[in-house]
């Protein structure tokens, strides 16, 4: 067996069992539809497909374009396939007409929709490709000499940051370790503008579109990366929202010249009313000869319903037209209306094959400006869904926030690099998302690729540490390097960087904040193998109000459980405290975010023990990785709310036992009356 042949079984087995497991602990998502309209049949399939749009206020990150979905409505399923992903709407193709004034229209997506693609995708994967690069980064063949030197001054780059460049340019693959606050984006902005100087064809992918808009931003920055911005050589795969909108794939082939665009929206415009006037005239022509078939046959029966079509007249023809018309006698006026839905229904055959003339100019005109491009961004997914990736290689593929992806996607997306493969991501940070509790699984999917490809990334040749960082207040950032980075994380911040959010409530003066709950607090079951702790909430709440009362908007909530994540956010609702800059959520949705002032909310007290994602004692596990990222996503002032007896009792020598014993030296420590009145 091939070692591309053991890795693609292995990998298969993996998602086969993970799929497996999903399907029987997770209910598939909900993507809300609203202002549904008909557009056009598929052009060159005008009479079996229908064409809709469907408006949305949802994130994308699940969608994929020409992937097949369910739509449900009022008991009603259909299978639709979405043909345009947009910031607020969807284009959806149907083979049945879909009950567009019915109520509910929701898009159902299975949480395992991408792990089925990913499989046809490795089975694609043949000995005949170059995979050596894929090889290397799992630890099969060795690390490459370059022999290349950075060509750009990257004087405005801080040490580190300037190794890692350097790394980049003489080994593959190459690993850049940037913990948190570092300027890893702003590491990877220079560093993709050194490659696209010295000529190279790049991608740059992550897990999330989030992470792909944030390494797009920051290159645009750039002066040497910004030429490529003008010159229309960057092309933005999938949905971007925030960064750089002149970089979606559509933008680029406008701003080249093509009007396919603009031609084919012209010609759906028409195909909408085509198609309208055809309904509209068929229902006309059956209620008149009904009418006539009755009036004909029964003396007695209704009047010929002419006053009634006025409207429908008016809309086949036009307006003008459909009164003259009314007036005609019903023999005269059926033969008027058939002479009219013959020459409609040949507009439609024409405006169609029009359509698939200009979409077809599309494609061509979207192909060329794919393969033009010397920089592509796109999601891990999409390089396995996208048409346009299809056979698509790259000299150098750059994984942004690497240590989130499961490992068959990275060994993949590695095989698209003809020349080096580079990895950026922190081990010491959240790793991919894994619900079975499969051995196997675990070590096919749940590992984090640093563990593969540098097992000791501080002394690996190939691995770049970013060992600077710039976003906590030294007190956060000293902790956070003696627990995670074995002391070598520095800070190049002072009291004076975070002084204006240090000295704001709650606890003004203070950066480090420890509410010792002292077995007041009561923790119990809520939902699937989640807790919640409402005394504990309702502090949470109280830190907000006073946060918000003192001009520090910028709050993130953070707790290990989904249940108390959303009972918390219940309460900050209710209050009126939630919004954009007040935010709650489990730790997974901080990942690469930060916030002025963060609360963590730690829930656990007895009789329970303490959870899974606090307790394990090793200590690159995945509950210390669970703390460093919490933690880390503070910039002047962290505030933790714990039952620290509890925990230090239970777990003196986990990450988090370690940080409770270290925090109290060097934080403040109060309790719950200090929040709460009335607090019992």
């Amino acid at each position: 067996m091939s070692e591309l042949t053991q890795f693609v079984v292995g990998f298969q087995k993996s998602l086969r069992i993970e799929m497996e497991t999903m399907r029987s602990q997770m209910r598939s998502f909900e993507f809300p539809l609203f202002n549904g309209r008909a557009q056009n049949p598929a052009l060159g399939e005008i009479t079996d497909r229908y064409n809709y749009q469907f408006s949305h206020t949802g994130s994308t990150d699940k969608l994929n374009p020409d992937q097949e979905y369910t739509l449900r409505h009022e008991g009603c399923e259909y299978l639709i396939r979405v043909t345009a992903v947009n910031v607020d709407a969807l284009q959806l193709q149907c083979a049945e007409q879909i009950r567009i004034n019915a109520k509910g229209h929701t898009l159902v997506i299975d949480p395992w929709f991408l792990y089925e693609k990913l499989l046809d995708a490795l089975t694609s994967l043949s000995p005949e490709q170059n995979i050596d690069n894929a090889l290397r980064l799992f630890g099969r063949l060795p690390t490459t000499p370059l022999n290349l030197s950075p060509q750009l001054d990257h004087g405005e780059l801080n040490e580190s940051q300037q190794r890692a460049i350097a790394l980049c340019c003489q080994k593959n693959p190459t690993l850049v370790w940037g913990p948190p606050g570092t300027g890893k984006t702003r590491t990877l902005g220079a560093l993709l503008a050194e490659l696209l100087h010295q000529g190279k064809r790049i991608l740059v992918t992550s897990t999330t579109n989030a992470a792909v808009d944030q390494a797009l931003g920051q290159l645009s920055e750039h002066p040497v990366g910004r030429t490529f911005y003008d010159r229309h050589l960057v092309v933005r795969l999938g949905q971007s929202v925030h960064s750089a909108p002149e970089t979606a794939l559509q933008e680029v082939v406008a701003a080249l010249g093509s009007k396919s665009r603009d031609r084919l929206e012209a010609i759906e415009d028409r195909l909408v009313y085509l198609n309208k006037a055809i309904h509209i005239a068929r229902d006309v022509l059956d209620l008149l000869e009904r009418a006539l078939t009755e009036s004909q046959l029964n003396l007695f029966a209704e009047s010929i319903p002419t006053p009634r079509i006025i409207p429908s007249l008016r809309s086949i023809f036009s307006p003008r037209r459909g009164s003259q018309l009314s007036t005609l006698p019903p023999e005269l006026l059926v033969l008027k209306i058939s002479t009219r839905l013959q020459r409609l229904i040949r507009l439609r055959k024409l405006y169609g094959a029009r359509g698939q003339t200009e979409k077809l100019a599309q494609r061509k005109k979207e192909q060329q400006a794919f393969s033009e491009a010397r920089l592509v961004y796109s999601t891990l997914a999409n390089t396995y869904l996208h048409p346009l990736m299809r056979d698509a290689y790259f000299d150098v593929v750059i994984v942004e926030e690497a240590s989130m992806a499961v490992l068959p996607t990275l060994f993949y997306s590695a095989c698209m690099a003809k020349e080096q493969v580079i990895i950026v991501g922190d081990p010491k940070q959240l790793p991919p998302i894994v619900q079975s509790r499969d051995v196997y699984v675990q070590k096919a999917l749940g590992r984090c690729i640093f563990s593969i490809a540098a097992p000791k990334p501080l002394s690996a040749e190939n691995v770049a540490l970013l060992d600077t960082q710039y976003r906590m207040h030294p007190t956060i950032g000293h902790l956070i390097s003696q627990l995670f980075y074995n002391g070598s994380l520095q800070s190049a911040t002072t009291e004076q960087t975070h002084g204006e959010q240090t000295e704001k409530a709650p606890f003004p003066g203070h950066p480090l904040v420890l509410i010792d709950t002292q077995g007041k607090t009561q923790c119990d079951h809520r939902g699937h193998h989640s807790r919640g702790n409402e005394l504990s909430a309702q502090c949470c709440v109280e830190l907000v109000r006073t946060a918000l009362k003192d001009d520090l908007h910028s709050v993130g909530v953070i707790t290990p459980y989904v249940e108390q994540s959303r009972l918390t956010r219940d309460l900050l609702r209710r209050e009126g405290l939630l919004g954009k800059s007040i935010e709650c959520s489990t730790v997974h949705r901080f990942q690469g975010r930060e916030k002025d002032l963060v609360i963590l909310d730690l829930v656990d007290t007895a009789p329970f023990p303490p959870g899974k994602l606090l307790a394990d004692q090793t200590a690159d596990s995945n509950a210390a990785r669970f703390l460093n990222v919490s933690l880390s996503r503070a910039r002047g002032k962290l505030v933790i709310i714990a039952d620290c007896g509890y925990f230090l009792q239970r777990i003196p020598q986990s990450a988090l036992g370690l940080f409770l014993t270290r925090a109290i030296q060097v934080g403040m420590v109060t309790t719950p009356e200090n929040i709460l009145r009335g607090f019992s």
